[in-house]
């Protein structure tokens, strides 16, 4: 080991570069599955030396077999649809002015 401690939450096994000696090391979670309709996500939190944590999910959704559709398009629309669920849960709400309304401030 190299002095690092492990959070509780680390693996501290083959997944945790800190524990292996490497300079630019991060600490890794186990991960944790979830079984869906579509088919899974696997979520991994990280730590780096620096103190700073992110997580990493993956999602494995299967494509239908439909032929309206076109496969691009389809694997497209859930892209966008995660990157709208994860900036609604981490970044910061914006306060928004109201619109003024047509002909002045009325």
């Amino acid at each position: 080991m190299n002095g690092w401690q492990c959070p509780d939450w680390c693996a501290a096994d083959h997944q945790c570069t800190v524990r292996q000696g490497s300079p630019a090391g991060v600490h890794r979670s186990d991960p944790i599955r979830w079984t869906t309709a579509y088919g899974s996500l696997v979520a991994v939190r990280n730590r780096d030396l620096s103190g700073r944590d992110w997580l990493e999910v993956h999602a494995h959704a299967r494509l239908g077999e439909r032929s309206d559709v076109p496969t691009q398009e389809q694997a497209s629309r859930p892209a966008v649809e995660v990157d709208l669920a994860i900036r609604r849960s981490v970044l910061p709400k914006v306060k928004t002015r109201p619109a003024i309304p047509r002909g002045g401030r009325g």
